[in-house]
């Protein structure tokens, strides 16, 4: 298959993502690590499985297997699109790891919430506050409207599946205080056309973090989803309904964003009555 007939297909792989309900950043992604594939496969003119595993190996040399898979799942996709799956590469196999380093603790949370209070700081103060008191995804944010604050539930639809959240009483009457009577997303650009991008929440969750005096490795947000779901089940233990609250189609992945850490690990196992 020749690579110049491949780069023609790249808009359409774009389509359909967007049809798929893709994020904006991921679909990028995606394309972007497909026309990097493609750049190296113009060596040979056409693309084959073995010019596949080459790219693979290659990638495997240069970055971890995390990063590597992060890839091969971008072109994967490519090759299923267009209708060659053979083309497909496994992912590298990586041990799994059952603790995670730099959680974000419920005692940070309240720290920055407190110091967004303290500074006047209403928006950023929110959209922390959405964030940790829903487990939604940043992206999710623009379904944050004020009909969904006064029906007490926004309904979200993301990866080509449709779900409802629910938002806690109190905080559908802060946000529909916030909005003073606005509609559409609460939480807007700074011109008032579009919903706030990520890039912007990136960066007012750092600022709180440095008032909060909070380690900023710790803070960013999908660390606030994990939180949400480590707290969720430290209080109610459904996993089932977790997965449900999160959007997620398999348990196993719910699972990863419920692990503890390394120290809380070591603390459970020391209090064994063996």
């Amino acid at each position: 298959m020749k690579t110049v007939m491949l780069e023609r297909l790249l808009p359409g792989f774009c389509e359909k993502l967007c049809q798929e309900g893709k994020a904006e950043r991921t679909i990028k992604k995606y394309v972007r690590d497909a026309q990097h594939f493609l750049i190296y496969a113009r060596s040979t003119g056409v693309v084959e499985r073995e010019t596949v595993r080459e790219y693979a190996e290659i990638l495997r040399m240069r970055c971890r297997a995390s990063t590597c898979n992060s890839y091969l799942i971008s072109i994967n996709a490519f090759f299923t699109y267009m209708g060659h799956k053979e083309l497909c590469i496994p992912l590298f196999q990586m041990q799994r790891r059952y603790s995670r380093e730099h959680e974000l603790t419920t005692e940070n949370y309240r720290s920055m919430l407190a110091a967004l209070e303290r500074d006047g700081k209403w928006e950023s103060f929110l959209i922390l506050r959405t964030l940790g008191r829903t487990g939604i995804r940043v992206g999710e944010l623009s379904s944050v409207t004020r009909e969904a604050a006064e029906r007490g539930w926004a309904e979200i639809q993301m990866k080509g599946k449709l779900r409802q959240v629910f938002l806690p009483r109190e905080l559908c009457e802060e946000l529909i205080h916030f909005c003073a009577g606005e509609e559409g997303p609460i939480f807007r650009s700074r011109d008032g056309r579009s919903a706030v991008n990520s890039a912007v929440v990136w960066r007012r969750l750092k600022s709180a973090a440095r008032r909060a005096g909070v380690e900023e490795a710790r803070v960013y947000p999908h660390n606030l989803r994990h939180m949400f779901a480590r707290v969720y089940m430290e209080t109610y233990g459904n996993i089932m309904e977790l997965a449900d609250i999160l959007g997620h189609s398999s348990i196993e992945t719910t699972r990863i964003y419920t692990r503890t850490t390394s120290a809380e690990l070591i603390r459970r196992v020391d209090g064994l009555p063996l």
